[in-house]
C-alpha cells in the first residue's frame, strides 16, 4: 500500500514540476533524487511509527549515494581549474573587424526611435481601446523581431489568471508596435480571414502551458530554456525555446537547436542551429551568450591568469541591433576593474554565436545615456538603453530620451569615443545634423576623419520647400547641378532658409559617406544672392 502510495505521489510530483524546472539529463536525476529522498525520509518514519527496527529501504540508499557520488564527480570535473580552455570556448573565437566596414550606414527611417518600455505603453494604450478584451486578456513580453525587413516588438495576449484561462482556454492574438515608428500600433486578431486563436502559453495551465506541453511531447530529458514569442513572415505566430545541453558537468550551456511550437495547434517541430527556419531572429539565449563573453574573457589566458592580463568583461546592459539583416547582441567590453570606459565592444550573432570584436575605446553604454541626459537636464528627460548605430562611418549611441510619462519627447547621438560630443534634436533629421555640428566643431581628428570627406559645392536651387518635423523647421530642397540628389538643412543653421527662392545660387557643406541615404544633411548653408559686398 505504501508504495502504491509512493508512486501516486511520485508521479503527481513529476507532473506538477513540469514547467517549473528546466530540465536536462542532470537535472532530471537531481529531481528524483530529491523526490526519493524525501519519501525515503516519509518512509524511515513510516516504519519507526509502526516499531520496526528496519532501516530505510536499500532502494533509496542506493539512489541517494549514487546520485550523491555522480553530482560530485560532475562539481569537481567542472571546476575552472581544470577546465578553463573549456570555458573559454563557449564562445566561438571572436574575429577583429572594423566597425566602418561591417556596420552598415543606418537611414535614418530605419532607426529603432521606440524603445521597450515606450513600445509597452503604445501596446497597452491599444489592448486598452478593446474594453472587453482589456478585462480578459494582459499583454505578454515584448520581443524586438524582424518582420519582412522591419523592426516591430511583437507580444501575445496572455490569460490574466486562472479562472480567466479556465472560461476562455486561448487568447485572440498578439500586438506590433513598430520599432521606427510609434503610430504603428496594430492588434492583430485575424490572419487571412481566420481569427486567431492562441492556446499555448505560459499563461496558460495544466496541458495548456507551454513549458509542460513541450516536456510532454517528446523533450523531458532535454535542456529547455529561453521561451519567446516569435510571428513568421506572414504574421503566423509561433513560440521558440531553446534546446541545450551542458558540456562541462553542470556548467558550460550550448545551444544545439530550436523547438518551434505553434501557438494555436501545438505543433512541435525540433531544428538544429544550422537549419531552423530563417524568420527566427533569436536561437542563442540572452543569459547564455553575456556569461559565455564573460568566461571568454576571464580565462582568455586560463585559470591561473593572476596579473589580469587582457583580462575582460562586458558592461552593464546588453543591446540588439540589426545589420544586413541579421540580429546581434551587442555590449561594451572593459578590462577588469575599469568600468568608466570601453576597450571596444562585441556583436554576437543571435542565431549562430558568432562573435565580432571592435577595437574603439571610448564611454560605456550608462555614461552615453548619463550624457544624453545631461544634455537636456533642464527638462527631466531620461535617457534609454542606448542602440549602437553607423552615424556616417563612427560607432555612435542613439538614445530616446523620455519624460516622466515615459513618452519619447527627444532624441540624442554620442560618440562613443567622445562621451561629451552630443547632438540632441526633436526629430532625427534635427538631432544628427545637431551631432555633426558638435563633431567638426570639437576639432578632434579622430572625428573628422570618420565621419567622412567633408564637401563643399555651389548650386542653383531647382526646387525648396518647408515642413515642420516634431516642431522643428525644416527645408528640403534640389541642385540643379545635383538633379538626382536631396538636401535637407534644419532652421537650425542659417536664418537665409526661409527666404531662399528658387534660382537662388547658394553654397552647402555636407559629409560625404559614399553611403546610400534618403537625404543629405547640410552642415552649413548659404545664400550667395545675399552676400555681403
Amino acid at each position: 500500500m505504501f508504495y502504491g502510495s509512493y508512486l501516486v505521489l511520485f508521479l503527481i510530483s513529476f507532473y506538477f514540476i513540469l514547467p517549473v524546472v528546466n530540465y536536462n539529463r542532470i537535472s532530471i536525476y537531481l529531481i528524483i533524487l530529491v523526490i526519493n529522498l524525501v519519501f525515503g525520509i516519509a518512509y524511515f518514519i513510516y516504519q519507526r511509527s509502526v516499531k520496526e527496527k528496519k532501516l530505510v529501504s536499500n532502494l533509496f540508499i542506493n539512489v541517494a549515494g549514487g546520485s550523491i557520488v555522480i553530482i560530485f564527480v560532475l562539481f569537481v570535473a567542472g571546476l575552472p581549474i581544470f577546465r578553463a580552455s573549456g570555458y573559454k570556448n563557449l564562445l566561438p573565437s571572436p574575429k577583429y573587424k572594423e566597425f566602418s566596414k561591417e556596420i552598415n550606414y543606418i537611414d535614418e527611417k530605419n532607426i529603432p526611435t521606440v524603445n521597450e518600455k515606450y513600445a509597452k505603453l503604445l501596446a497597452d494604450k491599444k489592448l486598452g481601446e478593446e474594453t472587453s478584451l482589456g478585462s480578459r486578456v494582459e499583454l505578454g513580453d515584448l520581443t524586438l523581431q524582424n518582420v519582412n525587413g522591419k523592426l516591430y516588438y511583437v507580444g501575445p495576449l496572455n490569460h490574466s489568471g486562472l479562472f480567466k484561462w479556465m472560461f476562455n482556454k486561448s487568447t485572440p492574438g498578439y500586438i506590433m508596435v513598430s520599432a521606427t515608428n510609434d503610430h504603428d500600433v496594430k492588434l492583430v486578431k485575424e490572419l487571412n480571414g481566420k481569427s486567431i486563436s492562441l492556446k499555448y502559453s505560459p499563461s496558460a495551465y495544466l496541458n495548456d502551458d507551454l513549458k509542460r506541453h513541450i516536456y510532454l511531447n517528446g523533450e523531458i530529458f532535454r535542456g529547455i530554456t529561453d521561451f519567446t514569442f516569435e510571428i513568421d513572415d506572414k504574421g503566423k505566430p509561433y513560440w521558440t525555446a531553446t534546446i541545450y545541453k551542458n558540456t562541462i558537468g553542470f556548467s558550460g550551456k550550448k545551444s544545439v537547436g530550436i523547438v518551434l511550437v505553434d501557438a494555436e495547434t501545438g505543433n512541435i517541430k525540433k531544428y538544429s542551429t544550422e537549419n531552423a527556419p530563417k524568420w527566427v531572429d533569436r536561437i542563442q539565449p540572452l543569459d547564455f551568450v553575456e556569461s559565455n563573453v564573460n568566461k571568454w574573457g576571464k580565462y582568455i589566458h586560463g585559470a591561473f591568469n593572476f596579473s589580469g592580463k587582457d583580462k575582460l568583461k562586458t558592461t552593464e546592459g546588453v543591446g540588439v541591433v540589426y545589420n544586413n539583416g541579421r540580429c546581434y547582441y551587442y555590449t561594451g567590453l572593459t578590462s577588469v576593474g575599469k568600468d568608466e570606459s570601453t576597450v571596444g565592444f562585441t556583436l554576437v550573432d543571435t542565431r549562430t554565436q558568432e562573435a565580432t570584436i571592435f577595437k574603439i575605446s571610448g564611454a560605456t553604454e550608462t555614461a552615453g545615456t548619463k550624457s544624453s541626459e545631461g544634455k537636456v537636464q533642464n527638462l527631466g528627460y531620461t535617457g534609454s538603453f542606448p542602440v549602437l548605430i553607423n552615424v556616417e562611418n563612427i560607432p555612435t549611441y542613439f538614445v530616446t530620451l523620455n519624460d516622466k510619462n515615459g513618452l519619447t519627447k527627444m532624441f540624442a547621438m554620442v560618440s562613443v569615443s567622445d562621451y561629451n560630443a552630443v547632438g540632441t534634436g526633436e526629430s532625427i533629421s534635427e538631432c544628427k545634423s545637431n551631432y555633426i555640428r558638435v563633431l567638426q566643431s570639437k576639432g578632434n581628428t579622430t572625428n573628422l576623419v570618420s565621419t567622412g570627406n567633408l564637401n563643399e559645392i555651389k548650386g542653383t536651387i531647382l526646387r525648396i520647400n518647408s515642413s515642420i518635423i516634431n516642431g522643428s523647421s525644416f527645408y528640403t530642397f534640389v541642385l540643379k547641378e545635383h538633379p538626382k540628389e536631396i538636401f535637407q538643412a534644419p532652421l537650425s543653421i542659417s536664418n537665409e532658409l526661409p527666404i531662399t527662392q528658387i534660382n537662388d545660387k547658394i553654397t552647402i557643406k555636407y559629409n560625404d559617406t559614399k553611403q546610400k541615404q534618403s537625404f543629405i544633411n547640410c552642415l552649413d548653408f548659404d545664400n550667395l544672392e545675399f552676400a555681403q559686398e
